[in-house]
């Protein structure tokens, strides 16, 4: 599991990558925090979880990335996703965003959606 900040046309991107399981989850947490504890970021309102290169979510993955995700949309109202899995749509749907209005297919598109 990594997590990596960057940014793209003035929006936050926290690319996901790997496995987010058991074995995971401390570098999952540790990079989250460290995104919240980020001064700069903390500014910019526009953020984009980039989901396309996770490989997989072990059930204790899954409930922390869903925690980790409701703390991050309560600080940012708008937050989008994009590369999220078919499957794993649904999940968040129920859990973390009630409308697909968030989730978009390609790193661009999300991106765009602030402009």
């Amino acid at each position: 599991m990594r997590v990596e900040l960057r940014e793209k046309n003035g929006v936050t991107l926290i690319d996901l990558s790997g496995a987010l399981d058991y074995e995971s989850l401390d570098r999952f947490k540790k990079g989250i925090d460290a995104f919240l504890g980020n001064e700069k970021i903390r500014v910019n309102k526009r953020v984009v979880v980039n989901m396309s290169n996770l490989d997989f979510f072990g059930s204790t993955g899954l409930t922390e990335f869903v925690k980790a995700m409701k703390e991050l949309g309560s600080k940012y109202s708008n937050l989008k996703y994009c590369g999220v899995g078919s499957s794993f749509k649904k999940i968040m749907k129920y859990n973390i965003h009630k409308e697909d209005s968030f989730i978009f297919e390609t790193e661009e598109d999300a991106v765009r959606s602030f402009i």
